[in-house]
């Protein structure tokens, strides 16, 4: 294993950049961190890097917090969705004017359902400029009045497919799931009640995931995700300009975290799925929905319930990973998940890839090549 983990070690450190003019040119990022594991806890660990370039940058480490980005979707949405189908307050095929007021009952908007918005088939487009809707670094008022307009102004988007007829991956889909929760879980008038009270209390607390959180205390230890043009520096507070004038807590991005509790958090799943953990937090049934056992391939796209599967050779998963059945996701700040469920293995790599500007594309090769040489290190039979 010592082989593999210097070959490992070598392919991240290659990608730290020593300084932030290397970022997108020479090197990926300026912090990483890296952890791949097997169920029987076979595995290595790599953290290196620092949050920033200047005095006020630190070293990163093991328990360095990085946001998280789209990961949310996952490991947030999808796993209180599978709890809610578990307690049996919603079905798959529940309609979300059910649930969600003011959200109109008729028409294409009407028949939408939690299982459309989840695996991204309601019709709604990928993004809008909701930043654009309300203010940029809001008050707790303003992001009162946001939270409260934000239902009746995503159904004034026009939709652009029928619900249910073709995959159009949408954040502003996960924003109707995030407020739904605080609807299926208690009021939307009740502080307790709140998305990331509710993420606390039935997924992280349960599992010990201490670093997994919203709205992080330690700013200056979250590694820098961008120099923006409309907010400046941009860290320790989340990097989606949307979910920024939201409030952060939203459900398409806005988790923080450390490699080894997101990790922890996937093993757990997977130990569901294999059998191996009788009372986990979610049921078999449902992750197997959640996880796309219970649909038909599809040729318009690759996503299931609430994950993300590998599209072909070519994934940032690696091939090797890419050839089983392998399930995970990205996040646009440069981190991902992926769970081969043959293999019995978990990877997860964080990134500041946007520090300083979100056009650096070299993540997309050290993906590739990182989950390429763990799967190799710890399945050696995989090669």
């Amino acid at each position: 294993m010592s082989t593999d983990s210097d070959r490992i070690d070598g392919i991240l450190q290659a990608q730290l950049a020593d300084s932030v003019d290397t970022i997108g040119h020479s090197a990926s990022a300026s912090a990483i961190q890296f952890t791949a594991r097997t169920l029987d806890e076979r595995g290595f660990e790599f953290a290196g890097g620092t949050t920033r370039f200047d005095p006020r940058g630190r070293p990163v480490t093991a328990s360095t917090q990085f946001d998280l980005a789209s990961l949310t979707k996952p490991l947030v949405i999808s796993i209180l969705y599978m709890q809610a189908v578990d307690q049996g307050l919603i079905e798959w095929d529940t309609r979300l004017a059910e649930v969600l007021e003011p959200w109109p009952s008729g028409g294409a908007r009407g028949e939408i359902t939690f299982d459309h918005l989840l695996s991204h088939r309601s019709g709604l487009p990928a993004w809008r400029p909701v930043h654009q809707w309300y203010d940029l670094n809001p008050t707790a008022a303003q992001v009162r009045r946001a939270q409260e307009s934000l239902i009746a102004d995503l159904a004034d988007v026009e939709l652009e497919a029928v619900p249910g007829s073709r995959e159009v991956y949408s954040d502003l889909g996960y924003m109707l799931l995030g407020r739904a929760l605080v609807v299926l879980f208690g009021s939307a008038s009740d502080e307790a009640s709140r998305l990331g009270r509710i993420a606390r209390r039935r997924i992280f607390d349960p599992l010990g995931l201490a670093s997994l959180e919203y709205h992080p205390e330690d700013r200056l230890g979250i590694p820098a995700t961008e120099i923006d043009e409309l907010r400046g520096l941009v860290q320790g507070t989340v990097h989606d300009r949307n979910a920024e004038a939201l409030g952060g807590v939203v459900g398409h991005t806005g988790l923080f975290g450390h490699m080894n509790d997101v990790a922890e958090l996937g093993a757990h799943l997977l130990g569901i799925s294999k059998g191996e953990i009788d009372d986990g937090i979610v049921s078999p049934s449902a992750l197997r929905h959640s996880w796309g056992d219970n649909q038909s391939p599809r040729s318009d796209g690759h996503h299931t319930p609430g994950w993300d599967t590998p599209s072909g050779e070519a994934s940032s998963a690696g091939g090797h990973m890419a050839a089983h059945r392998t399930v995970g996701h990205l996040g646009f700040t440069g981190t991902s998940i992926w769970i081969d469920r043959d293999l019995g293995m978990v990877a997860v790599l964080l990134t500041n890839r946007t520090y300083p500007n979100r056009d650096n594309e070299r993540i997309d090769r050290l993906r590739i090549d990182v989950h390429e040489a763990a799967a190799v290190a710890l399945n050696p039979s995989s090669s």
